[in-house]
């Protein structure tokens, strides 16, 4: 009886203790870190304010970067976003808007060690309320066509 205890003891705390990347997934921390979120200028009232967020792309290539802009935000997408890396050098990319998602899709691969700016320009609020918005940002792995969720931006406007 004891060995059956101890074996499902043993069991339990090999399974607990198991990483997330063996089951297959990836953790966010390891694809990108979040630097910097603000906007410019950060009042509310202003309707023509930029957005701007940096994302640190860690050790795996990216294809696409997805942004959910939030309910109450309005984004004229294909003129308005600016992407340079941490050497102020223009990032080529393929708009696409569907809804509230933008999809971002990189005519090369962003190397993994990239510093991404990406600036939201025009952007016009529903309300001249002080907010919190929140950005949710996702990616595609080069060579992958799964889509990884890289956590939220908070971009905040003042009244």
């Amino acid at each position: 009886m004891n060995k059956l205890i101890y074996t499902f003891a043993l069991i339990l705390i090999v399974s607990y203790l198991a990483p997330a990347s063996y089951a297959g997934e990836i953790p966010r921390n390891l694809i990108a870190n979040d630097i910097h979120s603000d906007a410019h200028p950060s009042n509310a009232r202003i309707h023509d304010a930029t957005h701007h967020f940096e994302v640190y792309i860690r050790n795996f290539d990216l294809s696409d970067l997805i942004i959910e802009v939030p309910k109450g935000i309005k984004i004229d997408a294909e003129k308005n976003i600016d992407i340079t890396n941490q050497l102020n050098q223009r990032i080529e990319s393929k708009v696409s808007i569907n809804d509230q998602k933008i999809t971002l899709s990189f005519l090369q691969s962003i190397p993994a060690g990239t510093t991404l700016s990406i600036k939201l320009g025009n952007v016009t609020t529903s309300n001249s309320q002080a907010e919190n918005w929140l950005y949710h940002i996702s990616a595609k792995i080069a060579k992958s066509n799964n889509e990884i969720p890289l956590g939220v931006r908070e971009i905040k406007t003042y009244r």
